[in-house]
């Protein structure tokens, strides 16, 4: 294997992201067209994971093509172009038993990373060499992941659209059950992480937060989640939910980039890293951007602190409690949203 180059993020422009095509609140869609599609790809998902997965001579272009094929030909006999939608739900399932076996081996990459932090004497160009190939895997499942968001965000409001994302999930579980030995742990993960991302969408929504997708790229390399606007103040958040699940405990956080050794003593590596990240990837953006200020928030789903909210563990609907505008992360939005005031008036 050849030296794999460094993932350069794209300079995003402001409009590229801040824009209504990335925002989160989904247009309708054509339900029973959709849903057909789904009743196709469930179908024929058994068949096309045992012809796909683990298949070396097929590319991943190749899988994705495959799949469409599939639902074009038993679906779009007439010539039509599948939906965005549509796209999104194929993307989905055929992401499914890959996106299970980039988790194992980034779980070992991530083992291996550790190990080097821990030396007297760390080898930095393994380190580095871990550390790109990481970001190649990310920017994959975020891709992934943010399919399945699309559909939960689209399907979860019918009793159609609801029975379609359980039917969903049983297939996730079925080849995790089968995949490997540690699959089971690793889907529950990302199905949490998928799950609480929903739910901190809606509950942010609820705040008054008009929030984003951030682009894949962004949220696996610059751990940009969501991006968010509020009273005219620009937003980037990262959200933790991997263990998170039905009865949650939300909080929030400011990250200011000048967090001491011993603030961030207790928390994983991993979110240490990705705080640091969170900070200085904005500061990046507010420079692109020419704006003074672009608040960066920590979003925990699983907080001893946090308030209490009752999750939906099939769709992520969280049932909004009527303390939520006076808790933790309501009182940093806004002493975030205050700041990024004050920057402008100074």
């Amino acid at each position: 294997m050849g030296e794999i180059p460094r993932y350069e993020v794209p300079e995003y422009e402001q409009k590229e992201v801040i824009t209504p095509e990335r925002e989160t609140q989904l247009a309708p869609i054509d339900e029973a067209q959709v849903l057909d599609t789904g009743g196709a790809i469930l179908g024929r998902y058994q068949e096309f994971q045992r012809e796909t997965v683990g298949n070396e001579a097929l590319s991943w272009d190749e899988r994705f093509k495959k799949m469409k094929a599939i639902a074009n030909e038993q679906l779009r006999a007439g010539g039509e172009k599948l939906s965005e939608q549509e796209e999104e739900m194929i993307m989905a399932f055929w992401g499914m038993g890959e996106i299970l076996a980039q988790v194992r081996h980034r779980n070992q990459l991530d083992i291996e990373l550790e190990d080097i932090d821990l030396q007297e004497e760390p080898d930095y160009a393994r380190r580095d060499e871990i550390t790109k190939e990481m970001d190649y895997l990310n920017i994959d499942s975020a891709e992934w992941q943010a399919s399945v968001m699309k559909i939960l965000l689209s399907f979860r409001e019918t009793p159609a659209g609801r029975d379609f994302i359980g039917k969903f999930w049983q297939s996730f579980e079925e080849l995790s059950d089968q995949y490997y030995l540690e699959g089971k742990t690793d889907a529950r993960k990302l199905r949490n992480g998928i799950l609480g991302a929903v739910t901190a969408i809606d509950i942010l929504e609820s705040l008054g937060v008009q929030t984003y997708f951030a682009h894949p790229d962004q949220d696996a390399v610059q751990k940009i989640d969501l991006w968010g606007q509020m009273n005219g103040q620009i937003l980037a958040f990262q959200i933790k939910s991997h263990h998170a699940k039905g009865d949650l405990r939300v909080y929030g956080e400011e990250v200011t980039g000048t967090e001491s050794t011993r603030e961030l003593k207790g928390i994983d590596r991993r979110d240490a890293r990705a705080r640091k990240k969170l900070f200085t990837s904005a500061q990046k953006y507010a420079n692109l951007w020419q704006v003074p200020f672009i608040g960066t928030v920590w979003v925990d789903l699983d907080h001893y602190g946090g308030t209490k909210i009752r999750q939906d563990e099939s769709t992520g609907t969280p049932q909004l409690p009527p303390d939520l505008p006076g808790s933790v992360l309501a009182q940093v939005l806004a002493k975030v949203v205050a700041k990024g005031g004050e920057n402008v008036r100074h």
